[in-house]
C-alpha cells in the first residue's frame, strides 16, 4: 500500500484536491471558488493520473474519498470530503458568506435541495458504471446499456420535475402573476428569468451546484434534456392539470440552468476550462 504524499505545491489557503483533468465532483467546488473570487489551488493540475492515483488511495491519507479540501488558517489545517459537506462549509466562509442563506429554514432548505443533487450524481454515475463502479465506462459499455436507457427515460425525468417544482415553488412565492393561462404564463417567465432562485429567490450554493449537474446532464442527453425543459410546446387543450405544472416547472429549471451558466464569472470559467464533459455519465 502507497503511503500519503501531499503532493501540493503552494501555501495557498485553499486546496481542492480532485482527480486530474475531470470534472466531476470537484467542479461543484470550483465553480462555489470561481464565483467569489477565491484563489485556490487544484493539486492535480499538471499531474499524470496514475502518479495521482497511486497518492490518494494511500491507506493513510486525511480522507476517506475525492474531492477534499485543505482549509489553512492560523498555520492549522483543516480537511473536509464529501461534497454537499464541503459546499456548506465553503459558503460560509467565502465573501462574507454570500452564498448562504441567511434564515435557518432557508438554509435547511438548501441542505435539502443539496442531498437531493447529490443523490441524483451518485444515481448518474452508479448507471454508467452499473456491472462494475470501480472499472471504466468504456470497459462496461455495451453491458450498461439498459441501464443508461432506464436512467434517461425514466429517472431523469422524475428529477427535473423534482427541482422544476421547487423552482414553481419559489416563483409563486415572488410573483403574484396569473398563471391560469399557460401561454401566458410562459411569456411571463421569460420575461422573469433572472429572478428564479432555488431559495428564498437569492442565489446560494446550490443554485451554482444545480447548475453544474444538469449542465452535465444536458452534455449527456442533449435531445431528451431539450424535451423534458420545453413540455410546454406540447400542452393544450387537453393536458392535465398535473402536466402544466411539470411543464411550467421544466421550463423555469431550463431557465435557471442557463441563468446560471451565463452569468459572468462562470461564462468565463466555463469557456477557459482546460477539459469538458467526457461522455461517460453525467457530470464526468
Amino acid at each position: 500500500m502507497s503511503q500519503w504524499v501531499d503532493l501540493s505545491k503552494t501555501n495557498k489557503e485553499y486546496k481542492l484536491f480532485y482527480w486530474p483533468q475531470m470534472l466531476g465532483r470537484g467542479e461543484f467546488i470550483r465553480l462555489l471558488f470561481v464565483e467569489t473570487d477565491t484563489d485556490f489551488e487544484e493539486v492535480s493540475e499538471d499531474i499524470e493520473w496514475d502518479t495521482f492515483k497511486v497518492v490518494y488511495t494511500a491507506a493513510n491519507k486525511p480522507f476517506f474519498a475525492m474531492p477534499a479540501i485543505c482549509h489553512t488558517e492560523n498555520n492549522e489545517e483543516f480537511w473536509l470530503s464529501q461534497t454537499s459537506v464541503i459546499l456548506k462549509y465553503l459558503a460560509t466562509k467565502l465573501d462574507d458568506g454570500r452564498l448562504l442563506p441567511e434564515a435557518e429554514k432557508d438554509r435547511f432548505q438548501a441542505e435539502m435541495i443539496m442531498e437531493g443533487i447529490c443523490d441524483l450524481v451518485a444515481e448518474g454515475h452508479d448507471t454508467f458504471h452499473a456491472i462494475d463502479r470501480n472499472a471504466s465506462y468504456d470497459s462496461q459499455k455495451e453491458q450498461v446499456k439498459p441501464f443508461v436507457k432506464y436512467y434517461q427515460t425514466v429517472r431523469l425525468p422524475r428529477w427535473i420535475r423534482f427541482f422544476g417544482h421547487i423552482l414553481l415553488v419559489e416563483y409563486r412565492k415572488f410573483h403574484s402573476n396569473n398563471d391560469n393561462d399557460e401561454n401566458n404564463y410562459y411569456n411571463d417567465v421569460r420575461e422573469l428569468e433572472n429572478q428564479v432562485y432555488l431559495v428564498n429567490n437569492q442565489l446560494s450554493y446550490v443554485d451554482l451546484a444545480l447548475f453544474h449537474v444538469f449542465d452535465g446532464n444536458r452534455f449527456q442527453f442533449p435531445d431528451t434534456y431539450h424535451q423534458l425543459t420545453h413540455l410546454f410546446e406540447e400542452i393544450n387543450e387537453e393536458s392535465s392539470d398535473n402536466d402544466i405544472e411539470t411543464a411550467k416547472g421544466n421550463y423555469l429549471l431550463f431557465l435557471t440552468v442557463n441563468k446560471i451558466g451565463n452569468m459572468d464569472k462562470i461564462k468565463q470559467h466555463c469557456a477557459s476550462r482546460k477539459y469538458n464533459f467526457t461522455g461517460t455519465g453525467p457530470i464526468f
